[in-house]
């Protein structure tokens, strides 16, 4: 198949891209490169560089190129952004969803997969999160991303494409070929921050009601996440396609877990400290995946540790 990914050049679309050409398909990607980099893409792919809210170029693309699916990853992603630029989260995360998703259509696009996030809970008073709990996302990021879902989950009930959308956990790790996320909010990056300006890391909170006080999340390779869509991808002409699908791999681990497990793989313990818990921070965000095992037969190939030694070898590369 011939696939178009949008932000294909980031942590994540660039690891989408490399999955799609070791599993035979053709591929474009689409970026802005506001955060992707040209030195991700490693792969015999074209490349457009557009912006997906560009009406004009996008338009373009769609129609001088014959796409057989989508995976539509490029968008804003900060959560703690969002509140500081709702208009342009609107803009990019809704508004260029559905001009990619319109012209998609228009040119006879086949499959159109979203990706999403686990952000559209919210707050959830429950240590397994299904795809049908209910979603009350509490920040403008994660509205946008719910929003966009609904515009995908509206065509693809009309019955005018086929698709669905992945709606990600903490998704972490590296391919040795690829750089790694550079998200200073996400765990990983905001360790090696830590370490890179000799400063304790900080823990909020360790009061928590889970078994070492700290709160726990799902923590998913990012190529196990781009694996999980091509095989999702295969799905997509049964009947009773799901909607939406939760990519995580089904297990809590503690912040307290993940320290442990880079220590393992560093010369020397990272340097912690315990500060009050952050308002809005659930005890628990843990996928519940029976949906993806049941409908896919998905299993994660990547531990833990996996995603740890893989993100310390490439924090060590970058330091050497």
């Amino acid at each position: 198949m011939n696939w178009l990914v949008t932000g294909g050049a980031g942590y994540i679309g660039s690891h989408i891209v490399k999955c799609l050409v070791e599993d035979g398909h053709t591929v474009s990607i689409l970026d802005n490169f506001s955060s992707g980099s040209i030195n991700e893409i490693k792969n015999n792919v074209k490349v457009f560089n557009e912006d997906i809210t560009n009406i004009a170029g996008v338009h373009r693309i769609f129609f001088e190129n014959n796409f057989d699916g989508v995976i539509h990853t490029a968008a804003k992603k900060s959560v703690a952004q969002s509140f500081l630029e709702k208009e342009l989260y609107e803009n990019v995360n809704v508004f260029g969803t559905l001009n990619v998703l319109n012209f998609a259509i228009k040119t006879g696009v086949k499959n159109f997969i979203y990706s999403s996030s686990a952000a559209v809970y919210g707050v959830v008073d429950s240590d397994r999160i299904k795809e049908d709990t209910e979603t009350n996302p509490i920040s403008p990021y994660g509205v946008t991303k719910l929003v966009a879902e609904q515009l995908v989950t509206n065509e693809i009930n009309s019955g005018n494409i086929l698709g669905g959308s992945i709606r990600y956990f903490n998704v972490a790790g590296k391919d040795k070929e690829l750089n790694q996320d550079k998200s200073k909010s996400n765990i990983y990056p905001a360790i090696f921050d830590s370490i890179k300006e000799n400063r304790n890391f900080s823990i909020f909170g360790d009061d928590y009601p889970t078994p070492d006080g700290t709160c726990v999340r799902d923590y998913i390779h990012v190529s196990d996440v781009a694996r999980f869509h091509v095989e999702f991808a295969k799905t997509l002409e049964k009947d009773n396609c799901p909607r939406v699908v939760n990519a995580g791999a089904g297990t809590g681990v503690s912040v307290k877990n993940v320290i442990d497990s880079v220590n393992k793989f560093l010369p020397s313990p990272i340097k912690t400290q315990v500060l009050p818990q952050r308002d809005g921070d659930p005890a628990f965000l843990v996928a519940d995946t029976s949906l993806s095992k049941s409908w896919m037969d998905f299993k994660c190939d990547y531990t833990l540790d996996d995603i740890s030694q893989s993100a310390v070898d490439g924090f060590i590369d970058e330091h050497q």
